[in-house]
């Protein structure tokens, strides 16, 4: 039966968690893909049917916010739906409980159809009539307007693009982006802290053997836990941007 919303659940394994044995957040954003691949595909809309007429789905941006953090056996139940329209870009939100039903995370996501070979966005009216599949519902309100850029950054990474970096649309997947964003925060954030609130924007493709440059300021002062990234591809353009802020366990 078709369901303009769709729910699945996922029992957390250990390679999906960090070295405390809480869920990587990069897995959540993991599970939130696939809830989507597989939400869209019910719908119609799936990357594997767009890409027969030539289009597929990108991801324009995301906002997270982590409000419990979870470890290695926890079950993790999402629920995902399209939540709205603003212009040519297709909205998203997800909400994800733990067992006991409490809410953990939310989410709200903004997507874009790609020509393929031209590169170049599309309306979302080359898909047909998609409105009586949206829900007057948000997860998590965000208009999504510019993330600040920062004067100077504190910390730095580099990366090279891996083929395991990239996905069916044969770019690097989004996931990506966020893993290179993380590893520039400073360790002692890393190891001690759990990220509670993380936003992206993703500005250009990047494609395999793309050498990438992570930077990171912390913004405040020396005790502040909110930082702003910038991502690049090395000599070259900006590819996106991130928020994060940080807390400890809870």
């Amino acid at each position: 039966m078709l369901t303009y919303f769709f729910d699945n659940e996922y029992e957390i394994r250990a390679y999906e968690c960090d070295v405390q044995g809480r869920l990587h957040p990069l897995a959540l954003f993991n599970f939130m893909q696939d809830m989507a691949s597989r939400h869209a595909d019910m719908l119609g809309f799936s990357v594997q049917k767009l890409m027969k007429k030539n289009m597929t789905w990108v991801l324009s941006r995301i906002h997270l916010q982590i409000l419990k953090t979870l470890y290695w056996g926890d079950v993790i139940k999402g629920r995902t739906w399209p939540s709205g329209r603003q212009g040519r870009y297709a909205l998203r939100d997800f909400r994800l409980t733990n067992d006991s039903g409490e809410t953990v995370a939310l989410a709200t996501t903004s997507w874009m159809v790609l020509d393929l070979e031209k590169r170049v966005p599309l309306k979302l009216e080359n898909l047909g009539n998609t409105d009586y599949f949206l829900q007057e519902e948000r997860a998590l309100q965000d208009e999504f307007s510019s993330l600040p850029l920062a004067e100077s950054y504190e910390y730095e990474k580099s990366f090279r693009v891996r083929y395991s970096d990239l996905d069916i649309n044969r770019h690097v997947n989004h996931v990506s982006y966020i893993d290179w964003g993380l590893e520039a925060v400073p360790d002692e954030v890393l190891l001690k802290s759990y990220p509670a609130d993380i936003e992206v924007s993703y500005r250009k493709e990047v494609f395999y053997n793309d050498r990438i440059i992570s930077r990171c300021h912390r913004v405040d002062d020396e005790d502040s836990k909110t930082f702003i990234h910038q991502l690049f591809i090395e000599g070259g353009e900006e590819i996106g941007r991130l928020c994060t802020s940080w807390r400890g366990v809870i």
